[in-house]
């Protein structure tokens, strides 16, 4: 797919996004701060290589779906990470007011994000616009930050249970958070990503 590598953040963003249910170019042009053009040229792309089809009117403009071979390719993703609006109640308290949040759940087995103390992933957000995260990794008792130990624990691990990395994304707008949060998850997974993405157009 041409576009895959130089939109990969968008291309996450909307395949998660439309597995929920059908979206429209404005408001995926608007979660993700770019142009609605950009996201056009986007959704041809994947419409080209049968991952989304166009689906009739979404909110008075015309929408778009995951295909039967987007739905698989969705799926696989979701194996290896989740993007959410909504945040456990464990993790509101911890975030400052007037912020808008996004929760990134991922796996990752980067020997460099096992040794981090979530500073570097917070500058990583806001050099992307966000304006902060915060770092959760999974122990055997819970989620903690990293490098504490198990009496700190933040909320149960049977939460997110397949993952072992939690990332909420601060933003002045959603689509800041958004885009802070995916430049993580895409710097250690996207080796991952890419493989998926290969095994589905292979088929």
């Amino acid at each position: 797919m041409e576009l895959l590598k130089k939109y990969l953040p968008e291309i996450l963003f909307i395949i998660s996004s439309l597995n929920d249910g059908s979206s429209g170019r404005y408001k995926l042009s608007k979660q993700l701060g770019i142009s609605e053009f950009t996201v056009r040229k986007i959704l041809e792309e994947l419409n080209r290589v049968g991952l989304t089809a166009t689906s009739g009117k979404s909110s008075g403009r015309v929408g778009n779906s995951l295909t039967i071979k987007g739905k698989e390719l969705a799926n696989n993703l979701s194996k290896q990470f989740l993007i959410s609006k909504t945040l456990p109640s464990e993790l509101i308290v911890l975030l400052p007011e007037n912020m808008s949040p996004y929760l990134f759940v991922f796996k990752s087995d980067s020997k460099s994000l096992f040794n981090s103390n979530g500073v570097y992933e917070r500058d990583m957000v806001v050099r992307s616009g966000g304006h902060g995260a915060i770092l959760l990794t999974k122990s055997d008792k819970g989620w903690i930050f990293p490098n504490s130990n198990d009496s700190n624990i933040i909320m149960s691990n049977t939460m997110f249970s397949r993952f072992n990395w939690l990332l909420v994304s601060l933003g002045k707008t959603p689509s800041n958070a958004i885009r802070g949060g995916l430049s993580v998850i895409i710097y250690y997974c996207e080796d991952k990503f890419l493989q998926i993405f290969s095994e589905i157009n292979s088929n």
